[in-house]
């Protein structure tokens, strides 16, 4: 079997098929580096109840093209496939596997979270006006470093 046709039925729940990963509901918490390795993975389905997200619990997901996370999550939300804080104060997560040049913070965004971009496949990020906070690794890891060749940073960030 193909990793890519894998399926994995947990309780009569089925968790993931065809690179699809469905995070059970009852999960409230993801650690760091969970799901390292899992390069199977496309596309992340973050249920309402997972309300804890380690800054590196996406790490060494090289295949991940979208995270969505269910609307009634209290914590977090989703947008064009990446993970903000609920008021999209912060930018949490960046997907990996993502193949597109240059990415746009909206203006809402003021903190970019820890890890948020590591290897993001880009080639230029422009920062928005209301960033306030860079966290550490914001754009990658000392070990592994970025693709990203340009960042623009607005004089007041």
């Amino acid at each position: 079997m193909d990793l890519k046709d894998l399926f994995i039925i947990e309780n009569g729940d089925l968790i993931s098929i065809n690179g699809i990963l469905n995070i059970p509901s009852g999960i409230t918490k993801l650690e760091h580096y969970c799901f390292r390795d899992c390069n199977f993975i496309k596309e992340i389905n973050i249920p309402a109840t997972c309300v804890n997200i380690y800054q590196c619990a996406f790490e060494e997901l090289d295949s991940v093209l979208s995270y969505n996370v269910d609307k009634d999550n209290p914590k977090y939300t989703s947008y064009d496939g990446c993970i903000y804080s609920k008021d999209k104060k912060k930018f949490i997560k960046y997907p990996r596997g993502r193949e597109q040049k240059t990415f746009y913070f909206n203006d809402e965004v003021e903190i970019i979270g820890s890890y948020a971009m590591d290897d993001a496949q880009l080639e230029n990020v422009s920062i928005g006006k209301s960033v306030k906070t860079m966290e550490a690794y914001s754009f990658g890891h000392y070990q592994r470093g970025s693709k990203i060749q340009k960042i623009y940073i607005p004089k007041n960030v």
